[in-house]
């Protein structure tokens, strides 16, 4: 076959690590970025947020008996940081209507940096966080949030989730970064 009758390929909407050919568009911290295609339609929209503060992770329901019957309830500390993280997310999104399709998460959970790793001449460069709270309790905290946030119709939506865990850098505060890519 020549080069002028070959077909073309199919084209299919790729996820950004698969496919080099993807740009983020976009620009505006407030405004969703649109994931382009070689064609140039969006293909999927991301959204980022960062949410200051140590990092929580979701903790165990508590359960007392009032009347008899049991009342499951979430820790004050995990629901105080989930109602914090949800309405930093509605101020920075400030979503029209839940997504209701398949949605793609990763959160970067950067810890405080301990005063005995802490140098005055020395660099400090960002190094992994082993240890408590566990990455699965964050997803759980972070998932919950923007549920309560409005940002996705319910947390069963995610398919594809990616977590990390940090201590700060020598001038970086803790936070907790998400990125939520909408297909």
């Amino acid at each position: 076959m020549n080069e002028e009758t070959s077909p073309e390929p199919e084209q299919t909407p790729l996820l950004p690590r698969q496919s080099p050919g993807l740009e983020v568009g976009g620009g505006s911290p407030f405004l969703p970025d649109p994931l382009v295609g070689r064609d140039g339609g969006p293909i999927a929209t991301v959204r980022r947020v960062t949410i200051p503060g140590e990092p929580i992770g979701k903790g165990r329901p508590r359960a007392s008996v009032i009347g008899g019957h049991v009342r499951m309830r979430t820790p004050v500390k995990t629901a105080r940081w989930e109602a914090f993280a949800a309405e930093t997310i509605r101020l920075q999104w400030r979503p029209v209507e839940p997504e209701r399709g398949p949605v793609c998460v990763s959160i970067v959970a950067v810890f405080s940096r301990p005063k005995s790793k802490t140098w005055k001449t020395k660099p400090m460069p960002r190094y992994p966080h082993v240890g408590r709270p566990d990455a699965d309790n964050i997803i759980k905290a972070v998932c919950d949030a923007l549920e309560k946030a409005g940002a996705v119709h319910n947390d069963s939506q995610v398919w594809s989730l990616r977590a990390e865990k940090w201590v700060a850098a020598g001038d970086e505060q803790p936070h907790v970064a998400v990125t939520l890519t909408c297909a």
